[in-house]
């Protein structure tokens, strides 16, 4: 445990993007207002459109602007040489993005539960935590040339063919229509089964191959410099 922890803090300090971070804060500021915003509309309405929930997974998207360093991490040397460098590549990546997200998802849940009740929360929750994998997912491969499909289906999968969009179409127009009990179920299994799946692929990444990358600087913000 003690040396999760300190793979975790030396993961934060190495990946986290501080040019980035003071535009991930704003945007995040602003997701919390609509969930505020759409909130209070369920409660005029006494319904929401399933597919209003893709405007917050949207902005629910901008939580990775944190960790725009990564490839600092990734393509560095040094870091294949630890101890624990497995360990260090295949589960701290998703424990790190995974847990910031998470952290979110409680707030906004917690919030809407408070504000217009348990059926508003449990399906943003659902929601939510699907997003959670599919943008800790993008986070963790993005990086990696031979899991850059994964990577392009992740950002798809929440900006443009979104869970409640694909809800949406499939003719559940106003929530999923579970009790609260059951979208926290829903819920965790997302979580737990995605965090599995991640793990899984970076450790087959790890063994397969892929630690032969080559290094592309960014800068503060997080963006690759250009070269001279």
């Amino acid at each position: 445990m003690k040396d999760f922890l300190k793979a975790y803090k030396l993961y934060f300090k190495t990946t986290f993007s501080p040019g980035c971070a003071v535009l991930g804060v704003i945007l995040m500021l602003f997701h919390f207002l609509s969930v505020f915003a759409l909130g209070w509309a369920h409660l005029k309405e006494s319904k929401t459109e399933t597919v209003m929930f893709s405007v917050l997974l949207v902005l629910h998207f901008f939580g990775i602007l944190f960790f725009q360093r990564y490839n600092k991490m990734l393509q560095n040397k040094v870091f294949f040489s630890f101890k624990n460098a497995k360990l260090y590549y295949t589960v701290i990546p998703m424990a790190v993005v995974g847990s910031f997200f998470l952290i979110v998802d409680i707030i906004s849940f917690i919030m809407s539960l408070c504000l217009c009740g348990g059926e508003f929360a449990g399906d943003l929750l659902v929601f939510y935590s699907a997003g959670t994998v599919l943008m800790t997912l993008f986070h963790v491969t993005q990086e990696l040339p031979k899991l850059s499909g994964l990577s392009a289906l992740a950002v798809i999968s929440t900006v443009m063919i979104s869970p409640p969009a694909i809800c949406y179409a499939s003719g559940i127009k106003y929530g999923l229509g579970f009790s609260l009990g059951v979208d926290i179920l829903i819920s965790l299994g997302n979580y737990i089964v995605g965090a599995a799946l991640i793990i899984g692929i970076m450790t087959l990444w790890w063994n397969k191959s892929g630690r032969s990358l080559e290094f592309v600087e960014k800068d503060i913000w997080g963006f690759r410099k250009r070269r001279r």
